[in-house]
């Protein structure tokens, strides 16, 4: 009695305190499962594709530089991505030019929160408060976690009741229905929404989260390149061009298809690719080549083919049991879905509290749970 008294105290006061800001991850992150179709929706000239012809990474870098001279590109992405190119542009917050493939013309720029889905992206990620708000949103991951499976015992109703776990009682009045229906919700969208919460939480502590599937994989996590490792000495040739570092990343991980290319920040850095490889659920991909974008020399490469089962488990799959990708359209759309679970169960939760707490206030009884 004592455990579920605890029980029952912190996943009510997790809940009343934490209520808002799950209500507003839960409700951005169900939108953005489909951020793209939105923003084509919502901005159709950005993302105009005039034919079928793809001018290739070298005129839609030269393109970008000829408009903004002054600017520095740190990473061009494909059309593979969202059907034109679209090459950043360094700042806080940084500048996105579209640019049509089959022309080269440039269809706009924007900032990246200057649209509804970037500004719920930044609502979704950081709370529009930077690092700090990044590491609030995931600690919020793992106290959503740890709310549903509180929820899951308090529910419990033993193996020999369990059938008493599904029921509804329309009959015993709104409160009693509201209370089996909040417990109901809780309990069928458990497995998911738990996944959800928990790679939320995996996805902002990268360290916490390499640790804990290593060890239960029992398998090498991925090394990643730095300091000396990412060095180049600058040469009288100048840098190779960006479709050379394509065709370079492309060959050292066959199958693989460039997604972005990342301009180094500094002459006598690394150039990095990023690629898709087949059936891969992760929406960019998530192998990468590391290369002297002088002599195009690969330095470091993640090719999946060579991936541990933990570094699939991680790499591969984790961004995508996020946001539903794993499954195409289907998966996203349930997830966008279960999106109002946790908000029913918040808003249903505050009002059941507020209501008990007006009775006792009033001096009657409380309802039964």
């Amino acid at each position: 009695m004592l455990l579920r008294r605890f029980l029952r105290r912190v996943h009510r006061w997790l809940s009343l305190s934490l209520g808002l800001l799950f209500l507003l991850l839960s409700l951005s992150g169900g939108v953005l499962v489909f951020a793209h179709p939105l923003d084509r929706w919502l901005n159709p000239h950005l993302f105009q594709r005039t034919g079928d012809r793809d001018i290739g990474f070298n005129a839609a870098y030269a393109a970008v530089q000829s408009a903004y001279p002054n600017q520095r590109v740190t990473m061009l992405w494909s059309p593979h991505r969202h059907g034109v190119y679209e090459a950043v542009l360094q700042g806080k917050p940084a500048t996105v030019v579209y640019i049509d493939p089959a022309s080269g013309d440039l269809l706009g720029s924007r900032r990246t929160a200057d649209s509804l889905v970037g500004w719920l992206t930044e609502l979704h990620v950081t709370l529009f408060a930077g690092s700090v708000g990044e590491w609030i949103v995931g600690s919020l991951g793992m106290l959503l976690f740890i709310v549903l499976v509180t929820g899951a015992i308090l529910w419990w109703p033993t193996w020999r009741r369990i059938a008493l776990g599904f029921r509804v009682r329309v009959r015993k009045g709104w409160f009693a229905a509201l209370y089996d229906l909040h417990k109901l919700t809780g309990i069928l969208t458990l497995p998911l929404v738990a996944m959800i919460a928990l790679s939320g939480f995996f996805l902002t502590f990268h360290t916490v989260a390499m640790v804990v599937v290593h060890a239960l994989t029992l398998s090498q996590p991925l090394e990643y390149p730095r300091g000396e490792a990412l060095r180049c000495s600058p040469t009288s040739s100048g840098k190779l061009s960006p479709e050379q570092w394509q065709q370079i990343a492309e060959q050292a991980v066959p199958g693989g298809v460039a997604m972005y290319l990342a301009f180094p920040a500094q002459d006598d850095l690394a150039a990095q690719v990023r690629l898709q490889t087949p059936n891969s659920p992760h929406p960019s991909g998530f192998a990468r080549v590391w290369l002297d974008p002088y002599t195009g020399r690969v330095l470091h490469k993640h090719d999946p083919s060579e991936f541990t089962t933990g570094n699939h488990l991680y790499a591969k799959w984790m961004f995508p049991l996020h946001i539903g990708s794993y499954g195409g359209f289907p998966t996203r759309l349930i997830h966008a879905g279960i999106s109002l679970a946790p908000a029913f169960l918040t808003i249903t939760g505050v009002w059941m509290w507020w209501y008990r707490h007006q009775l006792k206030k009033q001096g009657r009884a409380s309802q039964p749970e």
